[in-house]
């Protein structure tokens, strides 16, 4: 996107005092990820553990000098199988327990019959099986409201605290947000070598790694961080990925049938990541579509000196042209997902709902590479490494639940469909109601 009387200007606009600029060609935003060096995310990120989590400059600044070492962390355990899986076997344990006594609750009610509001049922279930499989259960044992915690923190105090204004003049967020800090603290930080109820690895070296420039309170703080970015996406995305499915007519049917072709329900739990997701094709490509459909975010840096961007001739733009910019040092870099997402020259017909865009041409599919069609996760070196863990958490939700219950919208005519996954949004919209029986086989 680039002023047409100049081609070496972006699109740019001022915004408290200042220059923002706006890029959404697929050519451009590759190349801004590649300058490292000039374009950075960290003063943002700064803001956020200040702003939002409650730490004082001191402990950022200390934090700063771990970077290189935690961003290592980060790729070795949320990007290596090997380190990864046995924290996604935790997962599905935990949710297989979940939904059995979801079951049992469905099969003890009157009519066999059971009524739930679905994004309730998410902070009850998804959240939790989640916080377990990397905290362990003693957090929920001390505190077993911590995901209500998260969801008053964020629905009541995201664009507050951001904005600036102090976490005490929001009583019940503070509360709520302190209440999680002292779990962590109680429960994981302040004695890491007890032995923790399934605790991961990740998590024991990541707080020996903090624990290194920061005292114990800033270790549980930043943990109650990692709690937040672990479950106030998927929460949301998992929730309308099922209330799309549940929308369509037959589309729950046909993925039940996938669901069974692929062995998982009879498949040990300790072995179920050899099945999801990469056996149940047009569930995930329905979990990518509803990311596609709703993520809003957008990847930020800041300039940190004057420079030129370069990016290569790009087939999907509508010039097709190489372009350069200079971009000026203090200007901000915005680079909003939607505007991928909703281009037809990347996704035709984008605002249709399409629940195998990304299922192979040779299953019936589009056949749309959700590594160029969609940008739910970031990108270049700030890729986010949660991705691997945020599919499986969320193809395995929908795909466990499906196999087990009936279910559909008990509501129709109700509730309100959110346009985008942001926490607060899908918390604050109508949400949909599940019916559910148990499920009838043949």
């Amino acid at each position: 996107m680039a002023d047409e009387k100049n081609q070496r200007t972006p699109y740019s606009m001022l915004i408290a005092g200042r220059k923002h600029y706006v890029f959404s060609r697929p050519s451009d935003v590759s190349a801004l990820f590649r300058k490292t060096k000039v374009l950075s995310m960290t003063p943002f990120v700064r803001m956020i553990n200040g702003n939002l989590f409650g730490f004082q400059t001191a402990a950022i600044e200390r934090m700063d000098t771990v970077h290189d070492e935690m961003h290592g962390l980060y790729n070795k355990y949320l990007l290596s199988p090997d380190q990864y899986i046995p924290v996604v076997i935790s997962y599905f344990q935990d949710l297989e327990r979940l939904m059995q006594g979801l079951k049992d609750q469905v099969e003890s009610s009157k009519g066999q019959t059971l009524k739930v509001d679905a994004f309730d049922l998410m902070l009850d279930t998804l959240a939790k099986a989640s916080l377990t499989a990397y905290f362990g259960k003693e957090p929920l044992q001390v505190n077993p409201s911590l995901t209500w915690d998260m969801c008053i923190f964020v629905t009541q105090g995201f664009w507050p605290l951001i904005a600036g204004i102090p976490a005490v003049l929001f009583r019940k967020v503070y509360h709520a947000r302190e209440r999680g800090v002292k779990a962590f603290f109680e429960t994981v930080v302040d004695a890491p070598d007890a032995p923790h109820d399934g605790m991961s690895t990740f998590l024991r070296e990541h707080m020996r790694l903090l624990g290194t420039v920061v005292d114990k309170n800033d270790v549980a703080r930043n943990e109650f961080g990692f709690l937040f970015g672990l479950i106030s996406n998927s929460t949301p995305s998992t929730y309308l990925s099922l209330v799309r499915i549940l929308s369509i007519p037959g589309l729950v049917d046909e993925i039940r049938k996938e669901i069974q072709a692929s062995g998982l329900t009879t498949t040990p739990t300790v072995e179920l990541h050899n099945i999801i997701p990469s056996q149940l094709p047009l569930l995930r490509s329905c979990y990518f579509e509803t990311i596609r459909m709703h993520t809003v975010s957008a990847s930020i840096r800041e300039v940190l000196e004057d420079t030129e961007v370069v990016t290569k001739p790009n087939g999907a733009s509508s010039d097709g042209e190489a372009h350069t910019y200079t971009l000026k040092k203090g200007g901000v870099v915005n680079m909003p997902s939607s505007m991928l997402h909703f281009n037809p020259d990347v996704n035709p017909d984008p605002e249709r709902f399409i629940p195998k865009r990304f299922v192979s041409k040779e299953q019936g599919g589009m056949g749309q590479n959700t590594a160029t069609s969609t940008r739910g996760f970031g990108g270049g070196a700030s890729y986010c490494p949660g991705r691997i863990f945020a599919e499986r958490q969320i193809v395995g939700y929908l795909a466990i639940i499906i196999s087990k219950l009936d279910i559909w919208i008990d509501n129709e005519g109700s509730w309100q469909l959110p346009k985008t996954a942001e926490f607060d949004n899908v918390s604050k919209s109508k949400h949909a109601v599940l019916g559910m029986k148990a499920l009838q086989t043949s």
